[in-house]
């Protein structure tokens, strides 16, 4: 994938695993290309081009935007929310369809064992396979040691369930020490998790200790200076 903007010279890429880093001196600057790429990923109008192979692409589908490293929501409705049509798949797939229906026929038997204890009427609502993953409540598990390790485990979710390819983390550098984000960069390659660090001015680390594809720096007055490698 790619990400361009019509006001950059360079084009940053976002495939297998590849990390790059954009730093902007100019605080005002910086804001702008946020906010602008941080709206088109809640699906608004802007600038910032997503393609592959010359094909526009979603941005809500394919980058993911971090904003507060350290604040990171574990349940995201979207884990949620495919983990829950992942299941529905599951329990009438051919492996567990019969198993599934013999379940809710011991749950109306029991409904109509316990209605018939009262001398009136009442009513049940007819169990199916959604009521039966509600009564269970299966969730997404967790698993980190610190907060590296969070949002390394997020990305994983998000990669996993979502299908989400690309993700960008603002202000790394402001929280963890070069050594942590190179471990970063390492797992993410190896996972195929693109990552975009957006960061304000160069932070020390990105000049040798942190090895990112792509380096863009966008200085006070708005130019550029761009490196690979």
């Amino acid at each position: 994938m790619k990400l361009v903007h019509p006001d950059w010279n360079h084009q940053i890429i976002l495939d297998d695993g590849a990390s790059s880093m954009i730093s902007f001196e100019n605080p005002e600057i910086f804001r702008k290309y946020f906010l602008e790429l941080q709206s088109q990923i809640q699906g608004e109008d802007g600038k910032f081009v997503l393609s592959q192979d010359s094909e526009e692409l979603s941005f809500s589908s394919n980058l993911l935007l971090i904003p507060s490293v350290l604040s990171i929501d574990m349940g995201d409705k979207r884990v949620q929310n495919r983990l829950q049509s992942l299941l529905k798949a599951a329990v009438i797939s051919d492996d567990l369809f019969v198993r599934t229906q013999e379940i809710i026929s011991l749950i109306e038997r029991y409904a109509e064992e316990v209605s018939e204890q009262f001398p009136y009427s009442i009513r049940y609502n007819e169990p199916d396979s959604s009521a039966l993953l509600k009564l269970i409540g299966f969730e997404a598990e967790y698993e980190y040691a610190n907060e590296l390790d969070k949002i390394l485990e997020y990305m994983n979710l998000m990669h996993s369930f979502c299908n989400i390819p690309a993700f960008v983390l603002v202000g790394m550098s402001m929280y963890f020490t070069s050594a942590e984000i190179q471990m970063l960069v390492d797992d993410c390659r190896s996972l195929k998790h693109s990552i975009l660090f957006l960061e304000g001015i160069l932070p020390e680390g990105f000049l040798g200790e942190i090895s990112v594809s792509q380096k863009l720096i966008i200085d006070s007055d708005g130019c550029e200076i761009f490196s690979e490698g």
